[in-house]
C-alpha cells in the first residue's frame, strides 16, 4: 500500500514539471500596457526574428520596449531563455532600426543562451 501511494505522490509532483498535464493559458501579458502595438515574425524554429512596431515616427527609445517584450515572449516560449542578442548599428551602439514600406519600425534579434 504505501508503495502505491508513494508512486502516486512521485507521479503527482513530477508530472506538472514534465509538461505532461493539461496547463491553464500560459500566455504572457504585460504587468501595464505596452504603448505601441508590435507583432513578430520568425522561421519556425529560427532563433533569429524581426520585431515589427506601429511607431509611426518614434524614435527607438520610445517604443523599446514594446519591441523587447515581443522578442523575449518568443525566446522563453521557444528557446526558453530570454538572453537576446539584439541586432546592432555600429554607429550609434544602439538597436539598429529600419523602417519597412508601412513605416513600421523594424528591430531583429537571436535568442541566444542555449
Amino acid at each position: 500500500m504505501r508503495t502505491i501511494v508513494l508512486i502516486g505522490l512521485v507521479a503527482a509532483l513530477g508530472l506538472p514539471g514534465c509538461d505532461l498535464l493539461p496547463t491553464v493559458n500560459r500566455r504572457a501579458v504585460p504587468e501595464a500596457p505596452l504603448p505601441y502595438t508590435a507583432r513578430i515574425s520568425t522561421e519556425r524554429g529560427s532563433p533569429d526574428f524581426l520585431v515589427s512596431v506601429r511607431a509611426g515616427n518614434a524614435p527607438l527609445p520610445a517604443f523599446r520596449e514594446s519591441a523587447r517584450y515581443e522578442g523575449t515572449r518568443y525566446c522563453l516560449d521557444r528557446f526558453g531563455t530570454s538572453d537576446i542578442d539584439w541586432r546592432m548599428n555600429p554607429a550609434s551602439g544602439d538597436w539598429a532600426v529600419v523602417r519597412d514600406r508601412a513605416g513600421n519600425a523594424v528591430v531583429g534579434g537571436a535568442c541566444s543562451g542555449r
